[in-house]
C-alpha cells in the first residue's frame, strides 16, 4: 500500500486499531523507496517486446534457448512475457531478492535490463535493444 497524504494515514490507521480491537496481528512493511513510475512500467514492457522481437529475428526460437542451456527443447517463439518470466525476472530476483517487478524502485528497471542484455549478448551474440526512452531514443 502506498500513503501518500495525512488524511489517508489517519484512515489506514483507523482500520489497523479496528483490526487490533478486534485481536487480530498487523504486520507492516516500511519503506520510503520510491517504486518504479508507469512511464518505467512501460519502458519495461516495451524493451522485453523489441528483445523478443530480436530473439525472434535472430533466429533464436525457445528451443535454441532451452537446448543450450536448460536442456528442454520448446519450439516456440519468445514474447514479452516468456522474455520476462525466463530472463527478466530470475535475474531481478537473484540481484535484489524481490520477486516481482511491482517492487522493483526506479533504478533497477534499467539495470537489470543491461544486465540481461549483456548476457544475451555474451551467450547468443544478439544486440540487445537500448533501454527505451519517451523521445525513441
Amino acid at each position: 500500500m502506498e500513503i501518500k497524504n495525512l488524511a489517508q494515514l489517519a484512515m489506514e490507521m483507523a482500520k489497523m486499531r479496528i483490526e487490533i480491537e478486534q485481536g487480530k496481528e498487523i504486520h507492516i512493511e516500511w519503506s520510503s523507496e520510491k517504486g518504479k513510475t508507469p512511464t518505467q512500467r512501460n519502458a519495461l514492457h516495451k524493451w522485453l517486446e523489441i528483445l523478443a522481437d530480436t530473439l525472434n529475428s535472430g533466429g533464436f526460437d525457445m528451443s535454441v534457448w532451452f537446448t543450450r542451456y536448460a536442456k528442454k527443447g520448446i519450439g516456440a517463439k519468445w514474447t514479452k512475457h516468456s522474455v520476462k518470466e525466463i530472463f527478466y525476472k530470475p535475474t531481478l530476483e537473484a540481484m535484489t531478492g524481490k520477486t516481482s517487478t511491482e517492487a522493483m524502485n526506479t533504478v533497477e528497471p534499467s539495470e537489470i535490463c543491461e544486465i540481461v542484455g549483456k548476457a544475451l549478448s555474451e551467450r547468443l551474440g544478439i544486440t540487445p535493444p537500448a533501454w527505451p526512452t519517451r523521445f525513441g531514443e
